[in-house]
């Protein structure tokens, strides 16, 4: 659509002139157009001979300004639709995607992303049989080394179906000393993040085009250490010592599970793998309403710690806190697929259940929903959007970490404008260099990926190790006692050729020692 600044008589005059430069505009994306009608605010509505991106519409549009200054405005004619909502029968139960005042606001994420093409590995007590969630589960892996805790015959191996958890009184130690039926959970879990959607059975998952990747770490009486991080090792890409590679590394880990003390090397050591492979890992953050300190693997470095919240979206009262909690979701009353057997598998059924660990999958789900709309992202700029889009509590949750989970605006953010020019930030990076080393990294919304890097410095003492990649590192040389600095400049060009770019300054200064002059 187009529309002139000229009165009447002159538009009509100069009409055969500005859809001749329309015409010029359309040829250069290879495609024609013709006019159609004037709308009521007598913008003129030009239609083109076939589809294309919003992206190549608005690059049409723009140059459209460029060559005639009489233009007023032009822009795409977006196609709008209903803002989706899946016709599933027990989508009214799942008030913590819907609910207005305590939900996650995840109605208008869906208009933008569901899922497609994102894995998320849920660390748990593996997968039952259910028609709400297979066509959404990959094969998995069994981690359970103890046979008779796994209750498959074996340990480790290619079958990640759930052979239930129950146990009797005393078989398990304390916490878990008592008798309890199986619990299903990591059903629970998976559905939570990926159960279909507008299929007109059950419920919908949060990401309900995204792929579950089931990897069994939970058996009775629990899990060990050594098994569940294998598992995080495993499931980021990385190689396991005895097992084969897995075929569907996942860039999202979902762990609902934990235990009482310090991040051990052990989980701290398989937290870094993953992350440094690029797998943002998600964990509950514990149901003692203690402090989340002194619970493992929430607390391990690397990890997103996960509160619960309950429907009037205060701290649900078993929720662990502090300030290691990065943000918090509901976990309360969440409904999600399920088993009937009180013991091993039966019928598929949907349940009730609470607790941090119903919490988590709903960041992972709006993880993958983040991903499938941008998959330029990193684990990082995941992380970091997740916690920068959360919105205030509508109760009282103190200690609870950023803020509430917003599915809307964190997809929102994370798909960006792809007819804009790249947005470009200049993060921190984790670097362990000593003096006069650091690095840098560029997190870029909006534009059109695959994006080029450019980064610069302005004091030529300083020496950019990759100047062209995403992330830099920078080292320059500190004479004792003195404080050299510089710009560090980042450019980053997208694959439409727009650009965008930010700076950041960078000054390093060698500590004086005592009893040592400076020279």
């Amino acid at each position: 659509m187009q529309k002139s600044q000229q009165s009447q008589l002159q538009a009509a005059g100069s009409l055969r002139a500005r859809t001749q430069l329309a015409l010029n505009a359309a040829n250069v994306v290879g495609a024609s157009l013709r006019p159609l009608r004037e709308t009521a605010q007598r913008a003129q509505v030009l239609q083109l001979d076939r589809p294309l991106s919003v992206a190549a519409v608005a690059q049409m549009a723009a140059q459209l300004r460029r060559d005639d200054p009489d233009v007023e405005y032009a822009e795409p004619d977006l196609r709008m639709r209903p803002h989706w909502t899946p016709a599933d029968p027990y989508y009214g139960s799942l008030w913590a995607l819907h609910d207005p005042l305590a939900g996650i606001r995840l109605a208008s994420a869906w208009d933008r992303s569901r899922g497609q093409g994102v894995t998320v590995a849920v660390l748990d007590t593996g997968y039952t049989a259910h028609a709400d969630l297979q066509p959404n589960l990959l094969p998995g892996y069994d981690f359970i080394g103890d046979a008779a805790r796994a209750r498959d015959g074996d340990g480790r191996d290619a079958n990640a179906a759930d052979q239930g958890d129950w146990r009797y009184a005393g078989e398990c130690p304390a916490p878990m000393g008592g008798a309890a039926n199986s619990s299903w959970h990591g059903t629970h879990v998976a559905g939570t993040i990926a159960a279909l959607a507008d299929n007109g059975v059950g419920i919908a998952g949060v990401a309900p085009q995204a792929k579950i990747l089931p990897l069994r770490v939970l058996g009775k009486c629990g899990g060990y250490t050594s098994d569940i991080a294998d598992a995080i090792v495993w499931a980021a890409g990385a190689s396991v010592w005895g097992l084969p590679a897995n075929p569907y590394p996942a860039k999202i880990l979902n762990l609902s599970l934990g235990g009482v003390g310090s991040c051990g090397q052990t989980y701290q050591d398989a937290v870094n793998t993953a992350r440094n492979l690029g797998a943002l890992v998600i964990a509950s953050a514990g149901n003692d309403d203690t402090d989340v300190l002194n619970a493992t693997p929430a607390n391990c470095t690397g990890v997103l710690a996960v509160a619960a919240t309950d429907t009037q979206g205060s701290k649900a009262s078993f929720s662990n806190y502090g300030y290691r909690i990065s943000l918090a979701a509901p976990g309360v009353s969440i409904y999600s697929t399920y088993n009937s057997g009180s013991n091993w598998p039966a019928t598929e059924t949907y349940q009730y259940m609470q607790g941090t660990s119903m919490a988590a999958p709903h960041v992972s789900g709006v993880a993958a929903l983040m991903l499938a709309a941008n998959p330029y992202l990193n684990d990082r700029d995941l992380e970091r959007l997740l916690l920068r889009t959360v919105r205030a509590f509508p109760g009282s949750c103190s200690s609870c970490g950023a803020g509430l989970l917003d599915a809307a605006a964190a997809v929102a953010v994370a798909a960006g404008n792809p007819a804009a020019a790249p947005t470009v930030e200049i993060m921190s990076l984790a670097f362990s260099g000593g003096l006069g080393q650091t690095a840098r990294e560029a997190m870029v919304t909006n534009g059109q990926g695959p994006y080029a890097y450019q980064w610069a410095v302005s004091n030529p003492e300083f020496r950019l190790q990759t100047p062209t990649a995403r992330n830099t590192r920078i080292n320059a040389s500190v004479p004792y006692c003195e404080t050299v600095s510089t710009n560090l400049m980042l450019t980053v060009t997208d694959a439409q050729g727009r650009s965008g770019s930010a700076s950041t300054s960078i000054r390093f200064t060698s500590p004086r020692v005592p009893g040592r002059q400076c020279p």
